[in-house]
């Protein structure tokens, strides 16, 4: 078979290769936190605005699977603001509304609309 035929194969090999690997990985990951949630007794975890919340559903999920309930306790935002023009979206409302999000998720109390009482919404 000419070379030009084989590398595109040995290209897609390679490529899926890459995918396990990191997919691997990916699942190692998932199971440290997982092992630290259950040892911790960690009772909420929280979405991240730039985090696939399937990866966070798979930590509340195997630590279930230990006998540890978790919770999903809210979205922070974390390398990305709330929308531009927003309270949310200015470096305070940010961290008013992650302040927020994490103390009412973890049993503790926060104004119904942060600590400024500009969050667009009860967070």
């Amino acid at each position: 078979m000419p070379k030009s035929r084989c590398r595109p194969r040995t290209a897609a090999l390679a490529r899926e290769a890459m995918r396990s690997t990191e997919s691997e990985a990916g699942l190692a990951e998932i199971e440290r936190l997982v092992r630290l949630i259950v040892e911790r007794k960690i009772g909420a975890v929280f979405v991240e605005s730039s985090v696939a919340e399937r990866n966070v559903q798979a930590l509340v999920e195997g630590a279930a699977a230990r006998g540890q309930r978790v919770r999903i306790g809210g979205r922070l935002f974390s390398d990305a603001m709330g929308a531009p023009g927003t309270y949310e979206g200015t470096y305070v409302g940010m961290i008013d509304h992650n302040a927020t999000v994490i103390a009412r998720a973890l049993g503790g109390e926060a104004p119904p609309r942060g600590m400024s009482g500009r969050l667009a919404s009860a967070a």
